[in-house]
């Protein structure tokens, strides 16, 4: 499909409108933050005040984390170690709808040792919900880090880089749906039409008009189906 001038201005008008709205909930941003390492320090001896974290310095480079984003083979955002070498591995999740049941029942374990931690981790927590407050001067490190980070220009075509990517899997995946949909409808007819009687040349030429496909698309379908009945 070819895009016009227009269409493509318009595009990047509305990137760049978002990228301008993102805050440190956004998956990208925290990443981009979080290779600063002070900060990404500082956020790790925040959630464990126990341990005497020290100055980390990042094991992956950007170019692996941005990789990484876009092919969610491993997910993780920061990967770091200390000088004593042990490894943190930050990670932002705001939402997910596919293993929250584990989630929960994880969240409700680490809930009393959340508590306890809430006093150095209040400012970032309440960052994430949208009141920030400039008097941590961790927080206000942070704004500026992201402030930062959206003038520039490297880092906007990134973002552009990584939303366009995330919009054509967005877009195969509902064609994919569409089509596994349409698959399951089609053979649901071809089953009515066999229980009702009707001969292949019957079922075919049916299934053509009714879907607007053509006789061999159709006579593929045909075939499909009756290959499941034979397993």
């Amino acid at each position: 499909m070819t895009t016009s001038l227009a269409q493509f201005q318009a595009t990047t008008r509305q990137l760049w409108q978002a990228w301008q709205a993102k805050t440190i909930t956004s998956e990208l941003i925290f990443e981009m933050v979080m290779q600063n390492p002070t900060l990404c320090t500082e956020l790790v001896q925040r959630v464990l005040p126990e341990l005497e974290v020290g100055s980390l310095h990042l094991v992956n480079p950007q170019q692996n984390v941005h990789s990484a984003l876009l092919a969610r083979a491993v997910r993780y955002d920061i990967y770091a170690q200390d000088a004593a070498g042990r490894t943190f591995v930050l990670e932002m999740q705001v939402k997910d709808e596919h293993d929250l049941a584990e989630r929960i029942r994880y969240y409700q374990g680490m809930m009393d040792q959340l508590l306890l931690r809430a006093g150095a981790l209040g400012p970032f927590l309440d960052l994430m919900a949208g009141n920030v407050n400039n008097k941590d001067k961790f927080i206000a490190q942070i704004q500026a880090e992201i402030k930062s980070i959206k003038t520039n220009q490297e880092k906007w075509l990134e973002n552009m880089l990584y939303e366009l990517k995330m919009q054509e899997r967005f877009d195969a995946g509902e064609e994919q749906g569409l089509n596994t949909e349409r698959n399951r409808t089609v053979q649901k007819f071809i089953a009515w039409s066999r229980q009702r009687g009707a001969d292949q040349a019957t079922v075919v030429t049916d299934l053509a008009e009714l879907y607007g496909i053509s006789k061999q698309e159709a006579q593929r379908y045909y075939d499909q189906a009756q290959l499941t009945d034979s397993h």
